[in-house]
């Protein structure tokens, strides 16, 4: 019994490793900077990585809501999540989680985020610094987090991650 809850354990950080992208609560919508550089960063990014940053929030805020509505909104159809114990869930399965519960996030904050646009296709990472409870077990983890996403019409979906290097 020990050796299946260390199974569903190393199976929920790997969850939260794969699966998150958001902002911490308080920090949702944009926030004045706190000093010049921050303010000349913000001054810097460009229209496509503003909207993906307000992709990413709106993933947060969705995630944090337990609105699945918002969340499979923001994903590709296909989207096949792939943990760090090489489990693999799908789009729907993760959604289910969240709409039962036995995934639920109350604070996620990005830090040290990046951001590379390409054309319509963008690769976002940050560090996240997580407080959840994942199938019953709650906990803070500091995660390196790497999300592939798309533009499709006006929005940034997240996608799988490309089988080449021709991303």
């Amino acid at each position: 019994m020990k050796a299946i809850r260390d199974i569903w354990l190393l199976l929920a950080f790997s969850v939260l490793f794969i699966l998150t992208a958001c902002a911490k609560d308080e920090n949702l919508l944009p926030q004045p900077a706190e000093n010049n550089q921050e303010q000349q960063d913000l001054e810097d990014m460009t229209q496509e990585e503003q909207e993906i940053i307000a992709s990413l929030d709106r993933w947060c805020r969705a995630m944090i809501d337990r609105d699945v509505e918002t969340l499979g909104s923001l994903m590709a159809d296909d989207l096949i999540l792939v943990h760090i114990t090489g489990a693999t869930q799908t789009k729907q399965e993760w959604l289910d989680e969240i709409a039962a519960e036995t995934m639920r996030y109350y604070s996620i904050e990005r830090q040290n985020q990046s951001i590379e646009v390409t054309g319509d296709r963008a690769i976002a990472r940050y560090t996240s610094v997580i407080d959840a409870r994942i199938w019953g077990s709650r906990g803070t983890w500091r995660l390196n987090t790497t999300m592939y996403m798309t533009k499709v019409g006006d929005n940034w979906i997240r996608i799988n991650p490309p089988q080449s290097d021709d991303y």
